[in-house]
Order: structure tokens, then sequence, then C-alpha cells
């Protein structure tokens, strides 16, 4: 709550163990059978209330190398949100090749930017969720 608008605000989530090699592993794959890795399905929802995501102008998703900051990639964004949008944010999945990034961490930095074009009224909890797309050799 109470955000200007000016500024992009960033929310930064550290060390999310990557598990996409243990998953691989698990069906009997690994990084070498794997051709591309994108962005899959992204949703910002409210946990609790039915938010007005119309408050927001544009968001920002990116993976982020914990030792080289650097390092980095833009996995979702939402712009020119309608001011109608309520209740979940799909976002569209950005176009890196995501392969050598998770290949070489075993964990990474999630950083959300936003952009509000309102003050938002008061505070709210909402959980985003997302996937990969990986893409196999033939």
């Amino acid at each position: 709550a109470g955000l200007n608008t000016i500024e992009t605000h960033f929310f930064v989530f550290r060390n999310i163990k990557n598990t996409l090699p243990q998953e691989l592993y698990n069906q009997g794959l690994s990084f070498d059978d794997v051709k591309v890795i994108y962005a899959g399905k992204g949703l910002i929802q409210p946990v609790f209330d039915d938010f007005q995501y119309g408050d927001i102008r544009e968001v920002s998703i990116w993976v982020v190398s914990p030792i080289d900051p650097s390092i980095r990639h833009e996995i979702y964004y939402l712009d020119q949100i309608p001011y109608s949008m309520r209740g979940e944010m799909k976002l569209l999945s950005g176009i890196a090749n995501l392969k050598d990034f998770l290949s070489l961490h075993s964990s990474y930095n999630l950083e959300i930017q936003i952009k509000f074009r309102n003050f938002v009224p008061a505070n709210t909890l909402n959980r985003f969720t997302y996937s990969f797309a990986i893409f196999l050799n033939q």
C-alpha cells in the first residue's frame, strides 16, 4: 500500500532451489536430452481478496543468478494491463532459452518488477505460480 507511481518497485525472492535436474533425473533424462527450455505459464493471483490489478501499469519477472546478478533473463511480463483486470493476471512468457541458465545454477533468484498507475489503497497478498516448458531433442 502507498507505493508511488513514478518508480519501478522490486520484490526479490532469493535462493529458490532449482529442482529441474532432479525432475529430469526422475524421468530418466538429463540436460543433454533437452533442446530448449522456455518459460511456461505464469500467473499472479490474490490469496484472499479480489484484487484490482488495473492499478498496475506493467509487471516484469526475471530469473537472476545468485552468483552474478548481471546474468538474468526476463521470463514473464505484462504491459498495457486493462483497468478492469481483476481476479488473476495471466502473464506473457519471455522468449529466452533458459537451458544454459538452469543447467548451471542449483538455485536462482526471482525478481518481480512492478510499475503502478495508481496508488494501491491497501496491502494485499498475491501468489505467483510459474512453470517451464521443456522441449527434448529428437
